[in-house]
């Protein structure tokens, strides 16, 4: 899932005409493979679940261009990992909250237990 998110970071850079260098380097992919890692670890795995992390992995790359931009302009700084912050924080949402999109179970792990 986080390789499959990365390459539609690299699908949007290619749609967006970015810098190759950039691409190559990864920074097309960064942002996308966090969103895709948050929604595997907090959401219930079904086929909804793969649509929205692909969903939310263009997402965050699309306004990370848009982001970059504008903080490079502005502010000279580059923009980090605020478009994930942003997707996933909208995404969180979603969580019990519409049809389909539940919360993945988890055990309870104690210290103890592991000792």
């Amino acid at each position: 899932s986080l390789l499959l998110a990365s390459c539609v970071g690299l699908l949007v850079a290619a749609v967006l005409e970015a810098d190759v260098e950039q691409a190559k380097a990864g920074l097309w992919g960064f942002n996308p493979t966090l969103t895709a890692a948050a929604v595997c670890t907090f959401f219930k795995h079904s086929w909804r679940t793969c649509l929205l992390m692909l969903w939310s992995a263009a997402a965050t790359q699309i306004l990370a261009a848009g982001l970059s931009r504008g903080f490079a302009t502005a502010f000279r700084i580059p923009v980090g990992t605020l478009p994930f912050c942003l997707v996933a924080t909208l995404v969180f949402g979603l969580l019990d909250k519409v049809k389909g999109y539940s919360k993945a179970e988890s055990e309870t792990v104690r210290v103890r237990d592991l000792l």
